[in-house]
């Protein structure tokens, strides 16, 4: 792999999108993308995922349906179910779907109106359906990959790195492992991890969740929530999907993936104080690290990142910088000039590729 001259500076920050565990899986029988993982969701366990199964046959048969089009629209999309409803009511009372689902629907949900209804278990169908591809350990690194990156760390090893991860999965951490780098989450201390890093250099920020980190709730008359490592021992270790819902104690247990929510529902000024969500408050954390580093960033790499319009929160941070100057490198195949453009429009002045072709 070839790569054009770029200076990170001190403390460059890089973005990572959904294209990155896809360009460094070892083969193509790694975990689905964005952009199929419903399809593919649909298709190989109906039973377990009917209301998934009901959008792909409904409102988006025949078109694309990617991850975020339907997490950011999920309001939407379960109105469009509304007439649906008892034949989609009907299959959540069937074990097929899974013990612990089940055991949600029968008892958490069992008083709610259709539409109500029909938007949270689809909420949780979607975190399962992430929770189901991107299980521990279903990511192998191309080692050719390693080899490719290896003048690109070569730059970066000593340097202070902000990973911006906007993935779910363990795809980011587990490249930076096996190239070497040491490295730590920004929010590792608030969860009590065990392990023991020594000053590390790179440090990893996921403002949308990380499928390592489970959101419990004990819904008794005042919800008493908790949020932990899956294994604060094993950073690597993932919740298995068969466990999201109510277990035996009658907690209900989900990973902490907080989607594509409106800025109104996750920014860490307008969210109100009151809202008492452990699982909102940490991605709140997120988004203010992510906010800070921007603002001390030497350097800022877009890598296997479209910086979509959800994600448009990213975007007002970028045009709210008081440097314009700031030395951007675009690697997102398809997207890279799109991205660039948008720069150059925002008025900064040093946008161009990371790579020759633009991708990774």
């Amino acid at each position: 792999m070839k790569w054009e001259k770029h200076v990170p500076g001190k403390h460059p920050v890089i973005l990572v999108g959904a294209g990155f565990p896809v360009a460094m899986a070892n083969s193509r029988k790694g975990p689905p993308s964005t952009a199929d993982i419903l399809m593919k969701t649909a298709t190989t366990h109906p039973s377990r995922f009917p209301a998934i199964k009901a959008v792909l046959d409904g409102p988006l048969k025949g078109s694309d349906s990617p991850l975020n089009l339907v997490w950011s629209n999920v309001i939407e999309f379960a109105r469009a179910l509304l007439p649906n409803y008892r034949t989609i009511r009907r299959k959540y009372k069937s074990r097929a779907v899974g013990a612990a689902f089940t055991e949600l629907v029968a008892s958490r949900l069992r008083n709610r109106g259709p539409f109500e209804f029909l938007w949270l278990v689809l909420g949780i169908e979607l975190k399962r359906a992430v929770a189901l591809h991107y299980v521990s350990g279903s990511i192998e690194i191309n080692p050719a990959k390693l080899v490719a990156f290896k003048p690109f760390f070569d730059e970066l090893r000593s340097r202070q790195v902000a990973w911006v991860s906007l993935n779910y999965d363990l795809a980011l951490e587990k490249f930076l492992e096996d190239a070497g780098i040491s490295w730590k989450y920004c929010f590792e201390e608030w969860l009590g991890a065990e392990r023991v890093v020594s000053s590390p250099h790179h440090v990893i920020v996921k403002p949308h969740g990380s499928l390592n980190v489970v959101f419990e709730t004990e819904w008794t008359s005042m919800p008493r929530h908790s949020i932990c490592f899956e294994d604060s021992a094993n950073l690597f270790a993932t919740i298995d999907e068969s466990e999201v819902g109510f277990g035996a104690d009658e907690v209900e247990k989900r990973p902490w993936l907080v989607g594509y929510l409106s800025d109104e529902q996750k920014d860490e000024i307008n969210s109100p104080g009151w809202f008492a969500d452990p699982a909102h408050d940490l991605c709140k954390g997120n988004l203010a690290y992510t906010s800070c580093c921007l603002l001390r960033a030497t350097a800022l790499y877009v890598v296997a990142y479209s910086m979509p319009r959800e994600d448009e929160w990213i975007w007002r941070r970028l045009e709210a910088l008081r440097t314009r100057d700031l030395p951007i490198y675009v690697a997102t195949a398809n997207d890279t000039d799109r991205v660039i453009k948008r720069f150059k429009g925002l008025g900064f002045t040093s946008a161009g590729r990371l790579t020759p072709d633009g991708r990774i």
